[in-house]
């Protein structure tokens, strides 16, 4: 047998392998996360993010679902690379060939679902103006219908057709790239918004109000930018190394982004309007000097305390006793 072949054999193994040990380290991160999501729900309800809580829980059904079919066709594709390397020849078989199929249109499906997450945050973040959403949700249905024809493409007869590889590969690229796409312009919208709203409440407040750290954090966690750069660089090794994987690493990022956007608004940490940078503004840091108690004179702490009467107090006079009334309005209160 040619060692070429023997070694090419080797190194789909290899690749395999590698694949699902990213996979299952991403989907373990992911796991956590969502279960530190279930903890907010379960302490703070659902409220009126419904539609959000419904998608995410979706969306890690689908991702655990991705990650085992991976996990299934990865046995299957090694299984057939050792006996191909002993010289046995299993012929053509259907399994392999139908969950790769299931892999690629749940990724497809997640793809899809973690994009309305997207739009609906971008929705949010720009005070729920529906002229916002027409290029994004145009897109993203644009990049739905791509990845199941592609899907479709593969698992019939067209796919026997002699195309070269770089052009199946191409093909295969053309839903993600539409992805990122979408992404990338829904990554501008609701960076561009934060940004503007940050410097509003700076104008509003203060350059005090709200620290460029917790702008940054809130630009690249709520804009799906951890999802766009993994895409990228997912495009990138494709087209340089022609080997198609279904988005199999993306199958974990699709999820992981949008449950971190979901988990900041269960916490109260995301980015609403003017009003959310003004919510996370700190004290300055005082002297020491400054945290000495001072001692007000008595024309300072009259001015600041008032004492409430009623009238029929200044009636009758103090011996008469007004129970709850007298007891309410001689509390003094601080015009601090």
């Amino acid at each position: 047998m040619d060692p070429a072949f023997i070694a090419g054999l080797v190194d789909n193994i290899q690749a395999n392998l590698y694949v699902l040990l990213a996979e299952g380290v991403l989907y373990g991160i992911y796991a956590a996360l969502f279960a530190f999501y279930l903890h907010v729900l379960h302490t703070g309800g659902i409220s009126n993010n419904r539609f959000l809580t419904v998608a995410t829980i979706s969306l890690f059904l689908l991702c655990s679902t991705h990650f085992s079919l991976v996990t299934a066709s990865t046995i299957l594709d090694n299984r057939i690379s050792e006996a191909l390397a002993i010289g046995l020849d299993l012929g053509d078989d259907e399994t392999s060939n139908y969950v790769g199929v299931a892999v690629a249109v749940v990724y497809v499906t997640s793809n899809a679902v973690a994009d309305s997450i997207f739009i609906f945050r971008c929705y949010a973040i720009w005070n729920f103006r529906r002229t916002i959403l027409i290029i994004p949700a145009v897109l993203a249905i644009s990049c739905a219908v791509l990845g199941y024809l592609d899907v479709f493409w593969s698992a019939s007869d067209f796919g026997d057709w002699d195309f070269s590889f770089s052009f199946i590969t191409t093909l295969a690229m053309l839903p993600i790239t539409v992805s990122l796409l979408t992404t990338l312009i829904l990554m501008g919208l609701s960076v561009g918004r934060i940004w503007w709203l940050a410097r509003t409440a700076r104008k509003v407040m203060g350059k005090r109000i709200t620290s460029r750290y917790y702008t940054i954090c809130a630009m690249i966690l709520e804009s799906g930018a951890l999802y766009c750069v993994g895409g990228i660089l997912y495009v990138i090794f494709t087209i340089r190394t022609y080997n198609t994987t279904r988005g199999t690493i993306l199958g974990q990022l699709v999820g992981i982004t949008p449950t971190i956007i979901a988990v900041r608004v269960g916490l109260g940490k995301s980015v609403e309007s003017v009003n959310s940078f003004i919510a996370t503004a700190r004290p300055r840091a005082r002297s020491p000097l400054e945290f000495q108690p001072a001692v007000p004179s008595a024309r300072a702490v009259e001015s600041r305390v008032l004492y409430l009467q009623s009238d029929e107090e200044e009636k009758v006079g103090p011996e008469v006793n007004l129970g709850a009334t007298q007891s309410y309005c001689t509390q003094p209160v601080r015009l601090e």
